[in-house]
């Protein structure tokens, strides 16, 4: 998923395991990063395609806060494996 620390990775694929809404979020993500990535990977957007990126951008790091908001709650939780 980018940009996470080894840790968080390892405790975002237990939760995802525990919790299905969890794992949803997660997976919305990627899903966000990928689309991301493809308008990205564009040399020019229309004006539509530009207006899908500001609005997957926004979407995607209010999806990524409610992740590190999860992670935050478990930090000190020690999940079984």
């Amino acid at each position: 998923m980018g940009n996470w620390y080894k840790w968080e990775e390892e405790l975002i694929e237990k939760l995802s395991g525990r919790d299905p809404g969890f794992a949803d979020m997660v997976a919305r993500h990627r899903t966000l990063e990928k689309r991301l990535d493809e308008l990205k990977g564009r040399a020019r957007l229309s004006a539509e395609e530009e207006a899908e990126e500001r609005k997957l951008k926004v979407e995607k790091l209010k999806v990524r806060d409610r992740i590190e908001e999860t992670l935050r709650n478990h930090k000190n939780v020690v999940i079984p494996a």
